[in-house]
């Protein structure tokens, strides 16, 4: 799943929690470290103690000049990098919700998957509960598949698949019967994002081997609203989205949907999951 994992750090009191989830993620995948700015000893010094104490080995570190979202944009596609990670902004004022934080735009902007870590990281960056949003979309099958790997690596026991409804779906629903909340099924659901039956034995086997714990929950409103307020109401750890399927830019910001939901205002961790070879329109 992930052969290179790019580490973006601002050396603040983030730097542990990112490079302790990386390791955790990384595996047999090259970790790299990479940040936008000048060397300097106490940087170097720092970066040592941290990795020496974690018990880290990095493949590369590099020092990045110029924009900082541009350059971290340009470094991922350069170096095919599978996985970012990075740690929000400490402050948002509405001057950087106009114009985008740094962390922010890379999720707007990024080719590949990007995990957004936000502070502070709960449960020691263990992701014990996910909220992943099942919009009916051709991306969340991809999305679900990385999840699964993703659950391989960390110690996650639960995971909620939110089916979210726009009203007009939801008038036409109410007419029919419906089941209780309880008995909303995990196959039917998976089997309405998959091609095949097959694929979704697979994913279902992976769930059994990992111990995970499946739920899935309805929710009526709007895409990407709807599941960022669930998981601020469930505490999850960790919100998993499918990547935008444009560039988002100002405009999303002054009329939000979706990705911009969560932006805006972050319940938790982010995962934007990008599929490999998918260009923007």
């Amino acid at each position: 799943m992930f052969q290179k994992i790019t580490v973006a750090v601002s050396f603040n009191h983030h730097l542990e929690d990112e490079l302790s989830c990386a390791a955790k993620l990384a595996k047999e995948a090259e970790l790299h470290l990479v940040h936008v700015g000048q060397p300097t000893s106490q940087k170097e010094e720092h970066l040592a103690e941290v990795l020496k104490r974690l018990q880290i080995k990095l493949n590369g570190l590099h020092w990045l000049d110029g924009d900082k979202v541009e350059s971290l944009l340009e470094f991922t596609q350069t170096q095919q990098t599978d996985l970012l990670i990075t740690a929000t902004d400490d402050t948002q004022n509405l001057f950087k919700y106009f114009t985008g934080s740094i962390s922010k735009n890379l999720c707007r902007k990024c080719r590949c998957s990007i995990l957004l870590l936000h502070h502070p990281v709960k449960n020691n960056g263990e992701f014990e509960h996910l909220v992943v949003s099942g919009v009916d979309h051709p991306k969340t099958a991809n999305t679900l598949e990385f999840v699964a790997k993703l659950i391989e690596r960390t110690n996650t026991k639960k995971m909620t698949l939110l089916e979210e409804l726009p009203v007009d779906q939801l008038v036409v629903s109410m007419g029919q019967d419906q089941p209780a909340q309880s008995a909303y099924n995990t196959e039917d659901t998976l089997m309405n994002l998959f091609d095949s039956k097959q694929e979704v034995d697979n994913m279902l086997q992976q769930f059994v081997l990992s111990n995970l714990k499946v739920e899935v929950d309805r929710r009526e409103g709007k895409p990407g609203y709807c599941v960022s307020a669930f998981a601020r109401e469930s505490h999850a750890d960790l919100l998993v989205l499918n990547s935008p399927d444009t560039e988002l830019g100002l405009l999303d910001r002054l009329f939000p949907h979706d990705l911009e939901y969560a932006l805006s205002n972050l319940p938790c961790s982010l995962l934007v999951v990008h599929p490999q070879g998918f260009e923007f329109n």
